[in-house]
């Protein structure tokens, strides 16, 4: 078997990206409601690929793009998509002026917090780094976990948390993620 470089590995994922700009931009953020993966962490990029591919995530375009990718594929771009310079803020941390869910969660209704997993002091290995993501698309994606429609999510974790949010709460986490997008980016 031989072994691959982690530069010939980023560089394939770059040619591999090239499919992947008109949704998620030329260096991996997006201009329409796709997340940004630039920066992302690998295992999220793979994880992501291989539901699409394997039918537990839907989409026409992701499954028909994954489709074709082999394991060295995915991995390939997931290394390019995580050499992406970061578009990530500095971490949300507690001592900022936080929405309740995103800092305390709602315990009583079984909410845990978001920065528990997403993007927040520590990392939760395989939970996206979301901030910064586009709004629209951290709405519908709350909304179909909350709806069952996704469920590519380990042990139905979002599924429960979604479930318990109401559409308030929903576009408040969602627009709080959002406008935590990287110094002179404005999010919608």
């Amino acid at each position: 078997m031989t072994r691959v470089s982690s530069s010939d590995a980023i560089g394939r994922g770059a040619t591999l990206a090239l499919n992947c700009t008109m949704c998620h931009g030329a260096q991996g953020m997006s201009a329409s409601d796709a997340p940004n993966l630039a920066g992302q962490y690998p295992e999220v990029v793979i994880k992501q690929l291989l539901d699409y591919r394997g039918g537990k995530r839907s989409s026409t375009v992701m499954a028909a793009l994954s489709r074709s990718l082999t394991d060295r594929d995915i991995s390939d771009l997931a290394a390019y998509y995580a050499y992406l310079p970061k578009a990530r803020t500095a971490p949300t941390t507690y001592d900022e002026s936080l929405p309740a869910l995103v800092r305390v969660g709602a315990p009583l209704r079984n909410i845990a917090p978001c920065v528990s997993c997403h993007g927040g002091i520590d990392q939760k290995l395989g939970a996206p780094w979301i901030e910064g993501m586009p709004k629209d698309y951290l709405v519908q994606q709350l909304r179909a976990f909350r709806s069952g429609e996704r469920r590519n999510d380990a042990e139905a974790q979002m599924r429960v948390v979604a479930r318990a949010m109401t559409d308030r709460e929903i576009e408040d986490v969602a627009a709080f993620y959002a406008n935590k997008a990287s110094p002179g980016e404005v999010r919608q």
